[in-house]
């Protein structure tokens, strides 16, 4: 059998056997005795390991206390023991053995980005390739950033500018047309709701129109009355007695609850009228409607007459009632 002797890093010496056909060989018992063998340099080192883990266990009166080669340690004197011996022992055994490698460990590296004491000087430079790359890298992103936000405010502002021009073009023409609503988010409820709103205006207006109309209609209701009585009597048609005066003074009584009515707007727009019901006589009501409207009825060549009982009576505010038949009489001519 062959065998040689090779040398670790360590300074330790090993003996490899070879076999004939130079395979290793199982270890004999030489080999097994040169690894229990401490060499000269692990000698020192445990030497200069027993004397920090003596050093550690200085105040806890435990003393002779050796480090093997494998870093399990024994006792080669009596000394006071307690039940935490074992673990003071194998605390201190660590902490030496970390206090003995720290001269042999590289200090940690410090990476600092920046200025790093007074003179101003980096542990980390860059190159200036890498500068032109992080350059051109940082205003591709600009772009792409200033781009993006381009295509978003475009497509927020195109229909608000939408919206500007309907409400411009709503206050001078007056023009009510839909706004189109493209999507769901804020700009399309937003759309909707100005919709609403120029519908609910458009509405409004028309009331108001239909309202003016109204208004003239019940003002020119009795003073038509009243202009027919008059012209009537100027050409020697009508006869001016107490009749006649009495008819002039229905009507005059009712353009001024016309008038009177104007003040009421607030209360019609908020659905009430004000009502002031009593017993009325229906062929007295019709009557002096038919009166009212005599001389206009003759100049059209249209006859009123009067049917009803006299003993017909309604529990009705008469001026109001008066105002209405009135109304449908002066209709039923004017058309």
């Amino acid at each position: 059998m062959k065998s040689v002797i090779d040398t670790a890093p360590s300074g330790r010496p090993t003996v490899r056997h070879l076999g004939r056909s130079d395979a290793p060989a199982p270890a004999p018992l030489c080999d097994r005795v040169l690894q229990r063998t401490i060499t000269k340099t692990e000698r020192t080192a445990l030497d200069e390991l027993d004397a920090l883990v003596a050093r550690c266990l200085g105040g806890t009166g435990i003393s002779g206390i050796r480090v093997g080669i494998d870093f399990s340690w024994s006792r080669t004197t009596d000394g006071a023991w307690t039940a935490n011996s074992d673990d003071d022992i194998t605390s201190c055994v660590a902490q030496s053995r970390r206090e003995h490698l720290k001269s042999h460990v590289a200090p940690p590296a410090n990476l600092t980005l920046g200025p790093a004491g007074p003179a101003g000087r980096t542990a980390f430079g860059v190159s200036p390739r890498s500068t032109t790359e992080i350059v051109a890298l940082a205003a591709l992103v600009f772009v792409l950033s200033v781009g993006a936000a381009v295509l978003v405010a475009a497509r927020v502002v195109r229909p608000l500018r939408h919206l500007t021009h309907a409400a411009h073009h709503m206050r001078d023409a007056g023009d009510t047309t839909p706004v189109p609503v493209r999507s769901k988010d804020e700009i399309g409820r937003l759309t909707a709701a100005f919709n609403e709103l120029a519908e609910h205006r458009a509405r409004l207006e028309s009331e108001r129109k239909a309202m003016i109309s109204d208004i003239a209609h019940e003002l020119r209701t009795p003073l038509s009355n009243i202009r027919g009585w008059l012209e009537a009597a100027q050409d020697g048609v009508a006869t001016v007695d107490a009749e006649y005066i009495d008819s002039l003074h229905n009507e005059a009584v009712l353009l001024q609850h016309v008038i009177d009515d104007l003040r009421d707007l607030a209360a019609l727009d908020d659905g009430r009228l004000v009502l002031h019901p009593e017993p009325t006589p229906v062929r007295l009501l019709l009557e002096h409607v038919a009166a009212g409207h005599q001389a206009r009825a003759e100049a059209d060549r249209v006859a009123i007459v009067v049917d009803a009982d006299d003993d017909l009576w309604l529990d009705a505010d008469p001026v109001r009632l008066r105002q209405a038949v009135g109304n449908l009489v002066s209709m039923s001519y004017d058309h």
